[in-house]
């Protein structure tokens, strides 16, 4: 119950002068700390005084008013929560304050260190941190409860360098500004912060639900085990998650999940060797990567067992300016999803550089370089294209050729055929050139079918297809609706 700015103007007007401090709280319908000593100038202590007032706000079920400045002792941390209103605050260090009802313009910071801090300390004062992150949390959300569910103000967690057990998590908060939860870089942009599943066998490492809104920015994740729940940062159910160089590692499911109706946002990080590196998932809108004043801020994410992006389940969003480099798969549409590809690099895939499944669709802008095998949905791993000109799906994204070891081209099934759908080639005027058939399908390539919807069929006889990879170009004709 918020009474801070409903009524004190009123209640100090109205107050008749008395004797003894319970005597003059009892004249009132709340409680003022400085009628038990407490100095609303914050030139002397008033812990105690507070505390005396908080017990008998307590005993007679009567609100605590929070007006002026008080100093208080920063490892008191059973001042937390005890005030019902007011646009005051406490002095918590020399430089650092608290507001327990902020207004939009206050900012609010804990302050978290596993090696130097205790969970029954205030928190809000660097010398005198919290020691675990959840602690943290749970004061953000009561604080959220006590302000009538919605925090004004800017809220901030500050994560000291040091490893934290997993398991964290932050539910139902609703805030007027992003919730801030925030770690320490080293060199190289590197997290210092680092979320570690092996401290507790934890399956997840830090994890927001329903309708808040969250920065998490220069944390790590690592060891998160468990198939399809080992996920080092989570957004669920709704939350808007901002997540800024994370950087995640041997995580069973994903790095960063974006399930069920989240809005995700991605800029930088490091991604290595998670079952997916990113995953949008059930109605889940993303951009991932973007590009400011000329400078690209996209994620890297490479040795993904499945998918480095999985998107699926009427999912849809940007990847823009990433690096998807030697992952089963670089990128994965399915079932009625859209993204909108620009600036990427993807390569080294051993399956497939795109995949497309169950009526999903990718729009390839420009910009793009792609080194390995697309597959379009159509149950063929196609080779590289590598286009002069415009095209309407396709773009004017470089396609290189594939992945050459040992002088042979790898990184597409063997004995399949080269296949894609010809609309994707519709507005293309020019050439395209087919690169790297031969080895690659392992010597079997003898043709190529390009059919148009006037039915006219053009096959190129490829004889002497060897040990050697080899490109050849082809002129293309104009393609209607509906060509295969």
């Amino acid at each position: 119950m918020m009474l801070g700015a409903a009524f004190p103007a009123a209640a100090l007007a109205t107050r008749q002068p008395s004797y003894g401090a319970e005597a003059k709280a009892v004249e009132t319908s709340w409680v003022d700390p400085t009628d038990f000593g407490a100095d609303p100038k914050g030139s002397a202590d008033s812990t105690a005084a507070i505390l005396a007032a908080a017990k008998f706000a307590a005993d007679s079920t009567r609100p605590l008013l929070l007006s002026g400045v008080f100093k208080v002792d920063p490892k008191a941390g059973s001042l937390h929560c005890l005030f019902s209103g007011g646009q005051g605050r406490l002095a918590t260090g020399a430089k650092s304050s608290f507001y327990p009802f902020p207004s939009s313009k206050d900012r609010n910071v804990f302050y978290v260190d596993p090696a130097k801090g205790d969970d029954g300390w205030l928190g809000t004062d660097p010398g005198a941190p919290l020691a675990s992150a959840q602690a943290a949390l749970d004061l953000v959300a009561a604080y959220g409860a006590l302000c009538g569910g919605v925090l004004c103000g800017r809220w901030v967690v500050k994560l000291a360098a040091g490893r934290y057990p997993g398991g964290c998590h932050l539910r139902g908060v609703l805030s007027q500004s992003r919730i801030v939860i925030e770690g320490v870089a080293g060199e190289g942009g590197r997290p210092l912060t680092i979320f570690d599943g092996f401290l507790n066998d934890a399956q997840k490492g830090l994890s927001f639900s329903g309708q808040v809104l969250i920065n998490a920015r220069n944390l790590g994740f690592v060891n998160f085990k468990g198939k399809k729940i080992g996920i080092g940062l989570l957004a669920e159910n709704g939350a808007n998650l901002l997540a800024e160089n994370i950087h995640a590692e041997e995580c069973d499911w994903a790095g960063i999940d974006f399930d069920k109706l989240v809005r995700g946002y991605v800029a930088g990080g490091v991604i290595r060797n998670c079952h997916n590196g990113i995953r949008a998932y059930a109605g889940s809108v993303f951009s991932i990567g973007h590009k400011t004043e000329n400078v690209s801020v996209g994620p890297l994410i490479e040795g993904s067992k499945d998918a480095a992006v999985y998107i699926l389940n009427n999912s849809s969003g940007h990847l823009d300016y990433t690096t998807l480099r030697n992952n089963v798969v670089g990128l994965d549409v399915t079932n009625q999803s859209r993204v909108h590809v620009l600036g990427c690099e993807i390569s080294g895939s051993s399956m497939a550089g795109v995949r497309l499944r169950n009526q999903s669709t990718w729009f390839d802008d420009r910009n793009n370089i792609f080194g390995n095998a697309v597959d379009v949905g159509t149950g063929a791993f196609c080779n590289e294209l590598a286009q002069a000109d415009y095209m309407s799906e396709l773009g004017a994204s470089v396609y290189k050729s594939p992945v050459e070891v040992n002088g042979k081209a790898e990184g597409v099934a063997f004995g399949k055929p080269f296949s894609i759908n010809a609309k994707r080639f519709r507005q293309c005027s020019g050439s395209v050139r087919v690169a790297g058939i031969g080895e690659a399908f392992g010597g079997g390539a003898k043709s190529l079918l390009l059919k148009t919807p006037g039915g006219a069929i053009r096959i190129f006889q490829l004889a002497g297809v060897g040990a050697e990879a080899f490109s050849f170009e082809c002129e293309i004709f104009s393609l209607g609706e509906g060509g295969q």
